[in-house]
C-alpha cells in the first residue's frame, strides 16, 4: 500500500502530545530513507490538504545502495567476434 501522510490522533497538546518522531523513524527505517524526507509527510502534505491545493508527494530517495548484480559468467554466452 501506500501511505502520503502520517498523523496522531491526539486530543491535546499536553494531555497526549502528537509524538510524531518514532512513527516518522518507523517508517524512515522500513522505506530505506531518511528520516527528515519524510517530514512532508506530517508537514507539507497535509497543509496543501487544508489549503486545498494540489497534493504531490515527493520521491524517496533510498539511503542505502542498491545491492550489486552478481557477475555474469562469460562462459555461458558465446564470445563475440570484433570487427
Amino acid at each position: 500500500g501506500f501511505v502520503h501522510f502520517l498523523a496522531s490522533d491526539a486530543h491535546s497538546a499536553k494531555a497526549r502530545p502528537p509524538l510524531l518522531a518514532p512513527g516518522l523513524e518507523m517508517a524512515a527505517a522500513e522505506l530505506h530513507a531518511a528520516p527528515e524526507a519524510l517530514r512532508w509527510m506530517v508537514e507539507e502534505g497535509p497543509r496543501l490538504v487544508v489549503e486545498g491545493q494540489p497534493v504531490r508527494p515527493p520521491r524517496l530517495v533510498p539511503t542505502r545502495a542498491p545491492r550489486e548484480a552478481a557477475p555474469r559468467d562469460r562462459r555461458a554466452q558465446p564470445e563475440r567476434r570484433r570487427r
